[in-house]
């Protein structure tokens, strides 16, 4: 995902009058308004959990195409890479969501789409 600074500046612009940017320039807006959030609450919460997890995945996912699962724990067996046939070839497979709980924060994170960070438990979050 890449769009340039004029592009992205454009593209903010047009949202905050009411008009319409691409889907790629709303995705990286999502993405630098969830990780201001998730500064902001490292910076300001001796202890985050859930709710601050969900909060910051609701922003990232606020523009997006499928901004219905914001904050939304997971219900369906996902992965990262692969093909939408089968599970086989992709680079990552976590746990099926009825094991999510138990391993929260562990090696897996519980939101749905929540693609680009990293698995395991983020900086102070406990």
């Amino acid at each position: 995902m890449q769009v340039g600074i004029r592009q992205l500046a454009r593209a903010e612009s047009r949202v905050e009058t009411g008009g319409n940017a691409s889907q790629t320039a709303l995705d990286v807006i999502g993405n630098i308004d969830a990780m201001q959030l998730a500064v902001d609450e490292a910076a300001n919460t001796p202890s985050a959990g859930l709710t601050h997890l969900r909060e910051i995945h609701a922003k990232l996912m606020a523009n997006a195409s499928n901004s219905q699962v914001g904050g939304r724990r997971r219900a369906s067996q996902n992965r990262i890479g692969g093909n939408d046939h089968n599970l086989f070839g992709a680079d990552f497979i976590p746990p099926p969501p009825e094991h999510v709980e138990p391993l929260l924060f562990e090696t897996i994170h519980p939101l749905e789409l929540l693609e680009g960070l990293e698995a395991g438990r983020p900086p102070g979050l406990r």
